[in-house]
């Protein structure tokens, strides 16, 4: 995850944001844009965060690749920081379940309206088990913007 967490926007937004002590909150819906770095493209995703934890998502290319919605934990690790976990079901051609994909993510809130973040991915068994990473392939940016009501 060192791709985005270590880049010149996160340092800047990090800098920018030192001086500040109220934490923006996450709790909300975001339409946020998936660069899969190593496929050299990107997808848009819709993705709720609740209060306790819950995340929920679903994606544009969820009907091309047939996957299940997308769901998860998150929580907070410092200053506009949160960490996210979450798992979806992979299914073949037919639609019987293959296995599970597994993305930890890490966010960088960059003031209360938008986000910065950045993912790898895991291809598991059905139960969520004996995952696997798939290197460099395996690696997403992404940013985000709430979608106010």
């Amino acid at each position: 995850m060192l791709y985005v967490t270590g880049s010149p926007a996160f340092a800047q937004t990090e800098a920018r944001r030192s001086s500040q002590d109220i934490d923006d909150p996450i709790e909300g819906s975001w339409i946020c844009k998936i660069d899969r770095i190593g496929q050299g493209d990107s997808f848009t995703a819709l993705t709720s965060f609740a209060a306790g934890g819950v995340i929920v998502a679903t994606g544009s290319m969820d009907k091309v690749d047939p996957i299940s919605l997308v769901y998860g934990s998150w929580k907070r690790t410092g200053s506009n920081r949160v960490a996210v976990t979450i798992y979806f079901f992979l299914f073949d051609p037919i639609g019987n379940p293959v296995g599970m994909l597994k993305t930890n993510e890490a966010f960088l809130l960059n003031g209360r309206n938008q986000l910065l973040g950045a993912g790898s991915s895991f291809v598991c068994d059905v139960e969520g088990q004996n995952c696997s990473n798939h290197g460099t392939e395996a690696l997403i940016a992404i940013t985000g913007k709430r979608i106010q009501p």
